[in-house]
């Protein structure tokens, strides 16, 4: 700990500023890295998502049209001319 603090101390600006300049490279690498991942793996689950939400309007259709044939059926029931 004591060399870790005395080897701070002796460091110049400049030294400073290159491991700062080093971070900042390491930072925009690994940003654009899990930029990278995160949107392939995301691509996948918006065309899933697309997917899923035309199943669900296929399904809302069908409502519409059992819930038609209910009210069909009811005043063929209660008006069997």
């Amino acid at each position: 700990m004591f060399k870790k603090m005395l080897k701070d101390i002796t460091k110049t600006p400049e030294d400073i500023l290159k491991e700062e300049r080093i971070k900042i490279i390491i930072a925009e690498i690994l940003r654009t890295t899990f930029k990278e991942v995160l949107s392939s793996e995301l691509k996948p689950l918006e065309t899933r998502m697309k997917e899923i939400m035309g199943e669900v309007d296929k399904l809302g259709e069908l409502e519409k049209r059992v819930n038609n044939l209910e009210k069909i059926l009811i005043v063929n029931h209660f008006n069997p001319n």
